[in-house]
C-alpha cells in the first residue's frame, strides 16, 4: 500500500478537479439554455446533492482502508479532514506489550511447573 500521506493529497486534488469540472458543467448548462424554471434548478441540486453523497461515500471508504493499514502498521487513524487521531489497541504498537509479554511468560513458566509438579505428584500414585 502506498505512503498514507500521498494518497490523502492525491484525494484532495482529486476532490478538487470533480469540483472544478462540475463548476464548468453547471456553467455550461446554465448559459446554454435561455430560461431554467425552478423545477429544473431543483433538478440539478438534487443530482449535485446526490453525487455528493457519492463522493462523499467513496471517500469514507478510502479512509476506512486506509484506517486499517494505518491502525496496524503505526497505531494511527485518520479522520475524514485529515487530522491524525492516535489510538491503542491490541496492535503490535502497544506501549503495553512488553509488560503483557513478560506476564504471559512467568504465568506460562507457572503452568510448566504446576504440570511437571502435578506429573511427578501423580507418578507416585498407583490409583493413576
Amino acid at each position: 500500500m502506498a505512503d498514507p500521506e500521498f494518497i490523502k493529497t492525491l484525494i484532495n486534488k482529486q476532490v478538487e478537479l470533480a469540483i472544478k469540472l462540475q463548476k464548468v458543467e453547471t456553467e455550461i448548462n446554465i448559459f446554454s439554455s435561455k430560461v431554467i424554471s425552478k423545477v429544473e434548478i431543483l433538478g440539478y441540486l438534487a443530482k449535485v446533492a446526490n453525487d455528493l453523497i457519492n463522493v462523499a461515500n467513496s471517500l469514507g471508504s478510502i479512509v476506512k482502508s486506509c484506517n486499517s493499514y494505518a491502525f496496524i502498521q503505526q497505531g494511527s487513524l485518520y479522520s475524514m479532514s485529515g487530522a491524525i487521531a492516535a489510538a491503542e489497541g491490541y496492535g503490535l504498537n502497544d506501549p503495553k506489550l512488553k509488560l503483557k509479554g513478560l506476564l504471559g511468560l512467568i504465568l506460562g513458566g507457572m503452568l510448566a511447573v504446576f504440570w511437571v509438579w502435578g506429573r511427578r505428584l501423580l507418578s507416585g500414585c498407583s490409583f493413576f
